[in-house]
């Protein structure tokens, strides 16, 4: 084989050997990489500032424990994942203030042209290793994990913010209440009369009150709602409407239990007429 040939396929050996070791090897930034040891972590993390931890909890993630730390003379926060002494840290995220787009630009010299680009966002991909980035809001935000680490994390923080939006009040305008009741009552129908407007208003005969969902179980809350009362004792399905409740959760379950209650119907100089009544269903958490 003539030496220009050797030497052609020498080189090539050794772009291949460095491109393996490249795709197993997981990218590092500020001397953070996931997989590294758990006290590299804290030596590292204890040069930007104290850490701070808190337990941590993920299914299928095996660190029990959340430690961040933050530097506000360079702006600079940490947030890493850890486990037991000897263990590895799964997960890391670094901040750095990024108005100019410096920081990023370091990142493309250091890693090369990112896998993928959605929006602001961008990630790497180093075989089993991820490393994502986000330059939102002039911060350049990077997420340092593996592929499996990641889709666990992601889901329970899906799941956490789903959690919270659920403890979050509800509240809707009485006018568009009104006008989607005046919309959905039956055709030709009058607007109905309020309690105050008839000589009889409705009164209930029966109720069952439908549970709570099972994530709201020892929850106590409150839905307000208003519903007009027919002429044969029910409630018109399509007005049940929610005013106010303390948690969106409480909501389908408070509409199931006015749709299963009877009433003595509303009266106006002797004869039955549809009645728009408020009324709240409590839930007591018991």
């Amino acid at each position: 084989m003539p030496p220009s040939h050797r030497r052609t396929l020498l080189a090539l050996s050794l772009v291949l050997a460095a491109c393996g070791r490249d795709a197993g090897r997981p990218l590092a930034h500020r001397g953070f990489e996931p997989g590294m040891p758990d006290a590299r972590f804290r030596e590292t993390a204890g040069r930007v500032g104290p850490l701070d931890c808190g337990r941590f909890q993920v299914e299928g993630v095996s660190a029990t424990t959340l430690c961040a730390t933050s530097n506000a003379a360079t702006g600079v926060r940490v947030v890493g994942t850890l486990g037991a002494p000897d263990s590895v840290v799964p997960y890391v995220v670094v901040q750095e203030p990024d108005s100019t787009g410096v920081a990023f630009a370091g990142l493309t010299r250091s890693w090369g042209a990112p896998d993928t680009l959605v929006a602001t966002g961008r990630r790497w991909r180093r075989g089993r290793w991820i490393a994502d980035a986000d330059t939102a809001d002039g911060r350049l935000t990077i997420w340092l994990t593996d592929t499996a680490t990641q889709a666990r994390i992601a889901r329970h923080t899906l799941a956490s913010e789903r959690a919270r939006r659920d403890t979050l009040p509800v509240r809707n305008e009485i006018a568009a209440v009104l006008d989607t009741i005046r919309r959905t009552s039956p055709a030709g129908a009058a607007m109905p009369a309020t309690p105050d407007e008839v000589d009889t208003p409705p009164r209930v005969i029966a109720c069952r009150q439908v549970e709570p969902p099972p994530a709201l179980t020892g929850v106590q809350g409150r839905v307000r709602v208003i519903y007009v009362v027919d002429t044969a004792g029910r409630a018109e399905p399509p007005s049940i409407r929610v005013l106010e409740a303390t948690r969106p959760g409480f909501m389908a379950p408070a509409i199931a239990t006015i749709s299963g209650c009877t009433f003595r119907p509303g009266r106006q100089r002797g004869r039955a007429v549809r009645v728009l009544v408020q009324q709240s269903v409590a839930f007591t958490g018991g």
